[in-house]
């Protein structure tokens, strides 16, 4: 491989290996806030929730509060479980941003998408890696070893 590709290819991996390092960084500071909410809801639970069955409308408010306190619990739950599979994730990333590279050539243009074993996206919405497991890939073809490139619909693969 051409030294100056190798150059290129190790500038974009310190790149995504730098990102990485930068979610995980924001997501273990939003795991951390989310774990002292989740806290936080589960130790008022009682407090904001009492029991009141001495008129009806003291039930139906009763009941009212205790729902409300049980979708508190869960979203704080289920915003933890989020972090939580974030963090995994970019862990894994860490170790191995990416396996695989494919290059697509269409209309004159040329793209690049870097396969891995979970997606990376920045904040400005930018793929830097694609997860090769996603439920819509944006190809599938099926290639054979006797045809070097194939012509999708879409483009010229490299």
């Amino acid at each position: 491989m051409d030294k100056k590709i190798l150059e290129v290819e190790q500038k974009r991996v310190d790149y995504v290996v730098d990102e990485i390092k930068h979610q995980l960084t924001s997501t273990a500071e939003q795991l951390g806030k989310a774990l002292t909410e989740r806290r936080k809801v589960e130790a008022t639970y009682g407090d904001t929730a009492k029991v009141n069955l001495a008129e009806v409308d003291d039930r139906m408010e009763t009941n009212a509060a205790i729902q409300q306190q049980k979708q508190l619990v869960a979203l704080a739950v289920e915003n933890e479980t989020i972090l939580t599979n974030r963090e995994k994730n970019l862990h894994l990333l860490q170790k191995s941003p990416y396996f695989g590279r494919i290059d697509i050539a269409e209309d004159g243009e040329q793209e690049t998408l870097y396969i891995g074993t979970s997606s990376l996206i920045t904040s400005d919405d930018e793929f830097l890696v694609y997860d090769w497991r996603a439920q819509s890939p944006p190809f599938t073809i099926t290639v054979h070893l006797d045809q070097p490139h194939m012509t999708p619909r879409w483009g010229q693969l490299m």
